[in-house]
């Protein structure tokens, strides 16, 4: 996936500047340049979501199943076939006839 060149170039050098900034001591220069490499970073997101929305991915271009594949031989699992079970510690059931009797 290309990114156009001059989106990319605007992230470089905005990085290139906070890192220029932050050899110095002047904190609103070093936030000021975070700010603007942010907002160039948003934008640079915003055309990679834009062209990756605008291009298939993988598998989207065929919508059916794939030629020559089988369909899966057998009964489909059944969502319905649960067993419901209850551990039962024996060693607690000795306690509790103990406590009883």
């Amino acid at each position: 996936m290309l990114v156009g060149g001059r989106r990319r170039t605007s992230v470089e050098q905005a990085l290139a500047d906070l890192k220029e900034k932050l050899t110095g001591d002047d904190t609103v220069a070093i936030t000021s340049a975070t700010e603007t490499l942010q907002q160039a970073s948003y934008k640079l997101a915003e055309a990679v979501y834009s062209q990756a929305r605008q291009q298939p991915g993988p598998g989207e271009a065929q919508a059916g199943p794939e030629a020559g594949a089988e369909p899966p031989s057998g009964p489909a699992p059944a969502d319905g076939d649960v067993v419901d079970a209850e551990i039962i510690d024996e060693g607690d059931q000795d306690k509790d006839q103990q406590k009883g009797a």
